[in-house]
């Protein structure tokens, strides 16, 4: 027969030996510090940033990084806490901004 060279799994390595990481550095996936919802203190604080910005309630990647840590939850929780706010505040016609296409409407990446 022909001789095949064996299956290479690259799950077969213990995954302990690839701490998890992101951007900030290490992270315990376990930690006491990992937030699964948003709290008063953290929507407060967005909530202000939203309505200082109210003519253009889009931040930059930049503030919504800052805006993450301060509040400690994701970018992609900040992200969807604006695209979410922006649509309670168009249903409530309380929308002061020129809207944007609809392509770039949710991607918030400026």
């Amino acid at each position: 027969g022909i001789n095949q060279p064996a299956p290479c799994y690259p799950y077969d390595t213990p995954m302990s030996s690839f701490p998890y990481s992101n951007a900030y550095g290490s992270v315990d996936l376990n930690s006491a510090t990992r937030r699964k919802n948003a709290t008063r203190e953290n929507t407060t604080t967005l909530k202000a940033w939203l309505y200082e910005h109210k003519k253009n309630p889009y931040p930059t990647k930049g503030e919504k990084i800052m805006l993450a840590i301060i509040t400690k939850m994701t970018l992609t929780q900040v992200s969807t806490w604006f695209a979410n706010a922006r649509r309670r505040l168009k249903k409530e016609n309380k929308m002061t901004w020129s809207p944007r296409n609809r392509s770039g409407d949710d991607n918030d990446d400026d």
